[in-house]
């Protein structure tokens, strides 16, 4: 029994591969058992054909892992700094002229900063899920 709540922030919502992803906020967790907490990197991928129809996938990239003890909190600070792994750039087209919502680009992917508290498995009550999208850019975009 009891609660678990995060707050979390970015400095930013772009980042190049190899920049460090400075994560702020906290995970408090007011259940009598302990909690495993992790940050990854989500990456989602859609391909739409003329006909309608749609194949999407997502992968993982882990970027840090932690446990918030039971009663207590964790600093996201503490799982801080995080580096952005070597992925493609965001990226959404692969369609000529202007773009409709009647006329869909045919690749786009897509990525967000997630963070999980809990485990969705019986032996935890409370499973929370934050997404942050973000845009993954092929240079540093302070450069």
């Amino acid at each position: 029994e009891g609660n678990v709540s995060t707050s979390r922030r970015l400095e930013r919502r772009a980042y190049a591969p190899g920049e460090k992803v400075e994560l702020g906020g906290k995970v408090v967790n007011d259940t009598k058992k302990d909690i495993p907490i992790s940050i990854v990197l989500r990456q989602y991928v859609v391909l739409s054909s003329s006909g309608r129809s749609t194949t999407s996938s997502r992968s993982d990239f882990i970027l840090s892992r932690g446990l918030v003890s039971a009663g207590g909190e964790l600093g996201a600070s503490s799982l801080s700094p995080c580096i952005m792994p070597h992925v493609f750039p965001s990226f959404s087209g692969g369609v000529e002229g202007p773009i409709s919502r009647s006329f869909y680009p045919c690749l786009k992917w897509t990525y967000s900063i997630e963070l999980s508290a809990g485990s969705d498995k019986k032996m935890f009550a409370t499973a929370i899920h934050s997404r942050i999208p973000i845009l993954v850019s092929t240079a540093p975009p302070f450069a």
